[in-house]
């Protein structure tokens, strides 16, 4: 599919398995599930060959859902080693995004410090 498509999936107003399921039938909520994993198998396979050609790191790519809803989002995050910076990648509604993040979560499994985290960044950002 084309990556312009992408956004078109979260065009919508509800999110929420359970406010789905009062508005719409069984089947109407089985093909936006089936056309979010489409898409979502799409942005996989992007971000999975993002990562194997440029040599990324490990890959965190979030899920079409949480259980509760779809998202109204797709994101990725492209970690160089187990440290605090990474590489984020999000699209939405309005927008594709790409940026560089120090990401806390997780952070007592993680290395780095804010300066760590600029040094890594001077250091990586022309392979990036």
């Amino acid at each position: 599919m084309n990556i312009n498509e992408w956004p078109k999936i979260f065009q919508r107003e509800t999110f929420s398995f359970k406010v789905l399921k009062q508005q719409l039938s069984e089947s109407e909520i089985e093909a936006i599930k089936v056309d979010y994993k489409l898409i979502w198998n799409d942005w996989k396979s992007a971000n999975l060959q993002t990562a194997a050609k440029l040599d990324l790191g490990k890959l965190k790519i979030e899920s079409w859902t949480n259980g509760w809803k779809i998202r109204d989002h797709f994101w990725t995050c492209y970690r160089i080693g187990d440290v605090n910076p990474c590489i984020g990648v999000l699209v939405n509604r309005q927008q594709l995004q790409v940026y560089l993040m120090f990401q806390n979560y997780k952070s007592e499994t993680r290395l780095g410090t804010s300066t760590q985290y600029q040094s890594a960044v001077n250091q990586q950002l022309a392979n990036w």
